[in-house]
This record gives C-alpha cells, sequence and structure tokens, in this order.
C-alpha cells in the first residue's frame, strides 16, 4: 500500500471477469473520495451516503477493452477496504458488499440499492447457490433473492466449522459441538 498525496494506492492483479475489470481506489479524506467519484464518467453511479469512517473508497466496474464505466460505486468505512467483503452476483445483476455492519445489494444495471440490512455478527462469507445469496455470518444464517427478499433467516450457536454439498445443505457444527443440517431450498 502507498500513500501519495494524500491518494492511497494498493498494488494488486488486474482482475478480469466477465470482461469487467475491477478497479479499486482509496483517500483519506472523503472530499477527495466525493470529487473522484463525481469525475467518473458513468451513467451508473451510486455513493453509499449513509456509510461513515476514516476510509473513503471508490469502486469502479470498467469494460475490458473499452475501459468504459459499467458502475461507479463510492463508500465511506470504519474498516481498511482489504477487510471488506464484495461479490459480483453476475446472474442477478448485483453487487453484494460489506461495508462494517451493513450488506448493500446494489443493482449493477441502474446502480439503485436494492436492499440494505444489518448484520449483527461478523461476516464469514457470502455464497450463491441456485440464484440465491446466502450470507452467512458467525451466529446467523440468511437466504435472499436477487431482489433481498429473505427466504430463510435462522439463528444459530457460535460456527467452529460449516460446509456445503452440491444440493444445498449446509452442515454446521457449532463451538460447543453441536451439529446441524440446514436445507438452504
Amino acid at each position: 500500500m502507498y500513500n501519495f498525496w494524500g491518494v492511497v494506492f494498493v498494488l494488486i492483479m488486474k482482475l478480469n471477469y466477465n470482461n469487467k475489470i475491477i478497479k479499486h481506489h482509496s483517500f483519506n479524506e472523503l472530499s477527495e473520495a466525493k470529487k473522484f467519484y463525481s469525475n467518473q464518467k458513468s451513467r451508473n453511479k451510486c455513493f453509499l451516503d449513509d456509510t461513515f469512517g476514516d476510509n473513503h473508497c471508490v469502486i469502479n466496474s470498467l469494460d475490458a477493452l473499452s475501459g468504459e464505466i459499467y458502475l461507479s460505486l463510492g463508500f465511506s468505512s470504519e474498516r481498511n477496504s482489504n477487510e471488506l467483503n464484495l461479490m459480483l452476483w453476475e446472474q442477478a445483476d448485483r453487487w453484494v458488499i460489506e461495508i462494517d455492519e451493513s450488506i448493500y445489494i446494489v443493482s449493477s444495471r441502474s446502480a439503485e440499492i436494492v436492499t440494505k440490512f444489518e448484520i449483527g455478527t461478523p461476516l464469514i462469507g457470502f455464497y450463491v447457490i441456485e440464484n440465491r445469496l446466502l450470507v452467512l455470518e458467525e451466529t446467523n444464517i440468511k437466504v435472499l433473492d436477487r431482489e433481498g427478499n429473505v427466504f430463510q433467516e435462522k439463528t444459530i450457536d457460535l460456527i467452529d466449522s460449516y460446509s456445503l454439498t452440491d444440493d444445498g445443505v449446509l452442515n454446521i457444527i457449532s463451538t460447543e459441538g453441536e451439529e446441524s443440517q440446514i436445507s438452504l431450498f
């Protein structure tokens, strides 16, 4: 990570996913992030104004050849951007991003927030199965559709280990040694 004139650069390899490049820009000052964001030439822009913190980011999704920006997403966070989770849910044309204690689902076509919800425990991760989104926290499971409707939600004991079968069964072992199976369909 390099800091040059208040702009923090993280050097990573270029990620090309479905002919889109994801570019991340970090800033020390919110005003710099908002100015950079406002200068992005994209019809699909979303700045999450209800986010707060000392780390300010703009993430762009660009065409791999032309460099045209499909989506520009700006936000602030209390945590460094390398500690946050971002998933491109391509089948649903959605971005799913964890920012501090919130999960946002954003339309990659219109840049509108589809839904936002709070999480109560640290996020383990996101996973898409059968066009549904699994949000796995340390003590909570949510399964949502592309519109953010919750199909299933369950509070569980603190997870020690877990696995997911091909047929959509989540096997969980709690820190207390209790085993459970949850069908995600």
